[in-house]
């Protein structure tokens, strides 16, 4: 029984004693950052390449925060990702992956994190859009003389200024009508010494905003009306135009019959002369 004890502490010291085959330790090859650029306070996610497996990797973002991996497998893509990670201001990062534990190597990336965030730029268009006055077309020829319908929105209610813009320098044109969605203006009769060019129309709105400029062609010349595609557009902005004059017209003189009629009736209803001034304005 003593004989086969010694041989069962023999076995047993043979087992504890036997070294542990020691693992290679993986090297850091690569990193990058998705997106780049990014935006403030948007999510980005770092990724890292190699080669075998880390005990530990250590990713600074570049903004005095860092995040430790553990357990890095590149052979499987296993925590080879940090983050999400958010900053908090815009400027330029450079982000490193640092060896920690049985890893050796060292990856950088440069990472540009900009201002404003996802969606603003996109809303300041839509609003500027749906806000701001623009030129959307224009009827007739550009000629010194000569009348021209333009065509937009917000334009507003109260007369602007309408400017031409061309080898001539700039022109105010002289308002004839004024609509928030159309202008009726005349080119001055003034503009001489320049042939046929390139020039643009921008209407300035009684509150100072400015639209786009619309590019048009200056003639030297009358010569005609605007092109037939653009005829029938054109008269039934002038028409809209003409309506427009006659309904005020109209409104003005039934409002001046219902005064007459209120004066000659006002010893009946007792209605002072002061009351009536004021129903007149």
């Amino acid at each position: 029984m003593a004989r086969a004890r010694t041989v069962f502490l023999v076995g047993l010291a043979l087992v504890i004693l036997a070294p542990e085959r020691a693992r290679a330790a993986g090297t850091i090859t690569g990193i990058s950052a998705a997106p780049n650029p990014a935006q403030v306070n948007q999510n980005v996610t770092v990724t890292l390449q190699g080669n075998g497996g880390c005990g530990s990797v250590i990713v600074n973002f570049g903004d005095n925060q860092t995040q430790t991996l553990n357990d890095v497998d590149f052979s499987d893509n296993s925590n080879t990702s940090a983050g999400p990670h958010k900053y908090a201001q815009a400027a330029t990062y450079t982000v490193t992956a640092n060896p920690g534990s049985g890893c050796q190597g060292t990856a950088t990336t440069t990472l540009t994190v900009k201002s404003g965030g996802v969606y603003h730029f996109d809303a300041f268009k839509t609003l500027a859009y749906l806000l701001l006055p623009q030129i959307t077309k224009q009827f007739w020829v550009v000629t010194p003389g000569s009348s021209i319908l333009i065509g937009g929105k917000n334009f507003g209610t109260t007369p602007g200024k309408v400017h031409l813009q061309g080898q001539f320098g700039t022109r105010d044109l002289v308002n004839l009508e004024w609509y928030p969605t159309g202008i009726g203006a005349k080119i001055p009769t003034t503009i001489s010494g320049v042939g046929d060019h390139p020039a643009t129309l921008q209407v300035r709105t009684s509150a100072g905003a400015l639209t786009n400029q619309y590019p048009r062609r200056f003639r030297r010349a009358t010569r005609g009306q605007a092109a037939s595609p653009e005829r029938r557009e054109a008269h039934l902005l002038q028409r809209r135009f003409e309506r427009g004059r006659l309904q005020r017209m109209d409104r003005s003189r039934r409002l001046v019959r219902g005064i007459h009629r209120l004066r000659s009736r006002r010893e009946h209803l007792g209605i002072p002369l002061q009351l009536l001034g004021l129903l007149r304005r």
